[in-house]
């Protein structure tokens, strides 16, 4: 059976994905927007996908979602790595078209809505990801029924994971603990991120591969029944939850 880790790049998404059992055989494959994922998901027989995204949006009248809250709390100093998810209103200021990230228009129209339902302003980041949060929220309860979770990976790193992921540190310590739960070698771990990447450096980053190679690793422990985590919007309203792990070193 094969499991597979999701993260957003320039391009799409990158998808990392292999043998829930296998540890040597992964494959890597860019798709440009979630209903290709679908279909990638269908054709090649994946049984669980962890997504580095929100899956499930607030609302004006509950304008923050628990999830997201208790996950700030459980990284504290990294507490900043946690956006919190807008209101689902927002990424459809825009109803049909997709948002221009260069436009100051589309920008200053987000935060003047954003401005009128919650008091606040968006942040340049989270508006760059609008169109991917719409693209999943169009399609969240298909996502759900074909066992694609939502995962943050700054929950799964371990305590000496303390530097940004673009930093040398940071990218080196994360590797570390992949390492520990992939069973690679580290120097073949960096290779194959190398490989996926090469000659589309500009469409897919260092950084997305390592948390979609996270997510693998979570989609194997959810697949297995093994040591994994979960965070819950509430018992009576799961709509959202977002699965962890945990790294011990």
């Amino acid at each position: 059976m094969k499991v597979a880790g999701v993260d957003g790049c320039r391009g799409g998404w990158i998808v990392v994905y292999g043998d829930s059992d296998k540890k040597n055989c992964l494959c890597g494959k860019m798709v440009e927007d979630i209903n290709e994922l679908l279909s990638f998901q269908k054709e090649n027989g994946i049984e669980v996908i962890a997504i580095d995204i929100p899956i499930g949006l607030p609302s004006k009248e509950k304008p923050q979602r628990a999830v997201d809250i208790v996950a700030k709390e459980k990284l504290q100093n990294r507490a900043s790595s946690v956006f919190m998810a807008p209101i689902v209103d927002l990424v459809y200021v825009k109803p049909k078209d997709c948002y221009d990230y260069t436009s100051k228009r589309d920008f200053e129209d987000v935060c003047k809505k954003s401005k009128c339902l919650s008091g606040k302003k968006i942040s340049k980041q989270i508006f760059c990801l609008f169109n991917k949060l719409r693209d999943v929220n169009n399609h969240a309860k298909e996502m759900r029924a074909n066992n694609i979770k939502e995962f943050h990976p700054e929950l799964c790193w371990s305590k000496e994971v303390k530097c940004s992921k673009k930093t040398i540190e940071g990218y080196s310590s994360r590797i570390e603990d992949l390492a520990f739960h992939l069973g690679w070698k580290k120097t073949h771990l960096c290779e194959f991120i190398q490989e996926i990447r090469k000659g589309r450096c500009a469409l897919i980053a260092r950084d997305d591969v390592v948390d979609a190679l996270c997510g693998l690793a979570v989609a194997r422990r959810i697949l297995n029944e093994e040591k994994f985590y979960s965070i819950k919007e509430s018992d009576d309203n799961p709509t959202s939850e977002i699965y962890y792990i945990s790294t011990p070193r």
